[in-house]
């Protein structure tokens, strides 16, 4: 079930930000991360941490392939962002490593909010974002999400609407 979300968020992502057929035809690293992302985010949304550590080891295969052989085209980035990128991924692979270690699922949803963080920047970076920028004041962190209604992974089930899309990642 969480696999089929991930893809339809892919899905979701290619028809909304794909102007040209050839990324219709061959995603970026930035959409393939947040295919897992989004399975991530679904799982604590629902309050549950099952496949958690299996999507988190997928971004950091993602991780290991922009590091060994790393283009701005293939990380799906604007020209000019790769040293922008290059100085994301350790955090990046810091918080899936963190998630996929966590015991608990305060202690994913705690790694969840730093992994975010660091993709609401590599956002920043893409030439098309497809994902929106949502951010909840009470747990006051931001997570990515496809449009619509609001899905809240820090809080899961007990406050599933809790949040407002924003622009960007709001400064504290």
């Amino acid at each position: 079930m969480q696999r089929s979300r991930g893809l339809i968020f892919l899905a979701v992502m290619l028809a909304v930000g794909s102007s040209s057929s050839s990324l219709a035809l061959e995603s970026s690293a930035f959409e393939r991360m947040t295919v897992h992302y989004e399975d991530i985010r679904q799982a604590l949304l629902h309050d549950s941490s099952e496949d958690v550590a299996v999507a988190a080891e997928q971004i950091q295969q993602l991780l290991q392939t922009l590091e060994t052989d790393f283009s701005e085209k293939a990380a799906g980035i604007r020209p000019g962002g790769g040293d922008g990128l290059r100085a994301l991924l350790p955090s990046i692979r810091t918080a899936t490593a963190d998630l996929i270690e966590a015991a608990t699922i305060g202690d994913a949803r705690e790694a969840f909010g730093a992994l975010s963080k660091a993709l609401v920047q590599f956002r920043q970076l893409v030439a098309e974002p497809a994902p929106v920028v949502a951010f909840c004041s009470m747990a006051q962190q931001a997570w990515l999400q496809p449009k619509g209604e609001i899905g809240n992974p820090y809080y899961g089930q007990s406050m599933a609407r809790c949040g407002e899309i924003v622009s960007e990642y709001p400064s504290p």
